[in-house]
């Protein structure tokens, strides 16, 4: 009997197949954080009735969808390096993970300024949990995510400001980083 790879084993592997996802929740990110108004969402809160929030609610799809765009992007990047031959030694296939900076650097993407690698970190954590999730797994869990934002930080003076302002993650935070991965994506079917 010979070796016969699955379908599944076969899109793992297959760049198109991760582009196609990428693409689609990039779309439904953007669908949901711009076209939606207001009184739209009150009809379909009251329609169904809904007892939260409605931006809340879409706000928190628009952030989910952006953050598997991002990291099925990354990963399109990833499969389409190693279908080539151009993927560092290290990368042989797409690692089941959602970890987008560790997938970052696999994919041999160019650097991020530190406030983007800090949202890749966010983008992390909604991909694990905080877009799912009341809390992550463990209190250590989330002691690391404030430890690698802190580190990211570094010394980074906050001007004797007792509260930090919020690093935004809205749709054109998002937007920026997908693009960088998808530029990458692009220069590989030149």
């Amino acid at each position: 009997m010979t070796d016969v790879e699955s379908i599944h084993e076969i899109r793992r592997r297959a760049p198109l197949h991760y582009w196609a996802k990428a693409v689609n929740a990039h779309y439904t990110s953007y669908v949901l954080s711009h076209s939606i108004s207001n009184d739209a969402l009150e009809k379909a809160a009251e329609a169904m009735h809904y007892g939260g929030t409605p931006w809340v609610a879409v706000d928190e799809s628009s952030r989910r969808e952006a953050a598997i765009a991002i990291e099925l992007i990354i990963k399109a990047v990833i499969a389409r390096k190693v279908a080539s031959g151009v993927a560092p030694k290290n990368v042989t296939h797409v690692r089941p993970s959602h970890d987008v900076v560790a997938l970052w650097g696999e994919a041999g993407l160019p650097k991020l300024p530190v406030d983007d690698r800090r949202r890749l970190l966010r983008i992390k954590s909604l991909l694990y949990w905080s877009s799912r999730y009341a809390a992550p797994k463990s209190d250590k869990d989330a002691d690391k995510e404030i430890d690698a934002d802190e580190t990211l930080k570094g010394s980074k003076e906050n001007s004797g400001v007792l509260i930090e302002p919020m690093l935004s993650l809205g749709w054109d935070d998002f937007d920026r980083i997908y693009q960088v991965a998808l530029s990458e994506w692009n220069k590989h079917w030149e």
